[in-house]
């Protein structure tokens, strides 16, 4: 199956609106180039300038220093993007668009110089889709982009999902993390690192008590599974967990008092201990009745 680009992509289009008309002079028919096709250049560090609004905000040590040896390895395998910085005195400097890791490691790498393609648009939803197409924000950072994207642009949560191709159940999912208390957030920007799955599970709790128990349980390695089974249904009935354990539970009594003798005989033979001993139950359950 043939593959076509995506004409409203604004990553495509921010490629197509950069490039210079081309023409393939005496090459074949199968060499030509397209009329959207930018050569790579390369381009000194020290001339590309970070954006300070772009959607990643963390940079894990680690993983920069093992960028930096597969730099060092094979070089930087896919280019920086970047667009021309208006009303710079200093002619040749760019704005980065999307690539900081690559750019930061380059720099620990010892490298100076790093291979970069110039684009067009609007640098916050260039940044985003790089970002989100090479699976390299966090769930919170991807969430912060969706939002600064609406917030800057008024688009409807459909219309950033049409814009990165995710569907608007994606869209609506990640924008809840949003919504968690500001210490889970700050954890989150920091170290702190939690799956996907289990942020939404978290996320969807409107009981703050039972939401800190599920960020607590997450933090200490909860699966999703333990999750979902701690919440209750959105009826308010015990979810699918709670409900075998009230069966398992009847059913064991059940058992019990089939295989009952008759209470006359055992009236006479109870000592104090053993009548101690089934009001203890008999209180258990009025507790489990509510009488």
């Amino acid at each position: 199956m043939k593959l076509k680009a995506n004409p409203k992509n604004p990553l495509s289009q921010a490629v197509k609106m950069a490039a210079p008309t081309l023409t393939a002079q005496g090459a074949s028919g199968h060499f030509q180039r397209s009329p959207d096709f930018r050569q790579m250049f390369e381009v000194d560090l020290d001339r590309v300038h970070p954006r300070p609004d772009q959607p990643r905000r963390h940079f894990d040590d680690g993983e920069l220093q093992a960028l930096a040896a597969s730099i060092i390895a094979r070089g930087v395998l896919q280019p920086i993007l970047v667009r021309k910085r208006d009303g710079d005195v200093e002619e040749g400097h760019y704005e980065l668009i999307a690539g900081e890791r690559r750019w930061r490691a380059s720099r620990l790498a010892g490298r100076d110089r790093i291979r970069a393609l110039v684009v067009d648009g609007d640098p916050a939803e260039i940044a985003l889709i790089e970002n989100i197409q090479r699976v390299d924000l966090t769930s919170l950072e991807e969430a912060r982009a969706m939002q600064a994207l609406m917030q800057s642009h008024g688009y409807s949560q459909g219309q950033v999902a049409d814009l990165l191709g995710r569907s608007r159940v994606r869209v609506n999912e990640t924008l809840r993390i949003l919504t968690l208390p500001a210490d889970m957030l700050a954890a989150l920007e920091g170290t702190e690192s939690l799956p996907r799955t289990l942020l939404l599970q978290i996320a969807r709790e409107e009981d703050p008590a039972l939401q800190r128990r599920l960020w607590d349980q997450a933090r200490a390695g909860a699966g999703e599974k333990a999750l979902r089974a701690a919440r209750p249904n959105r009826d308010g009935s015990p979810n699918r967990s709670e409900q075998a354990q009230v069966r398992d539970y009847l059913t064991r009594l059940t058992k019990v008092s089939q295989s009952l003798p008759p209470v006359g005989s055992l009236r006479a033979a109870l000592s104090d201990a053993h009548r101690d001993r089934l009001r203890e139950l008999r209180d258990h359950l009025n507790a489990l009745l509510g009488d």
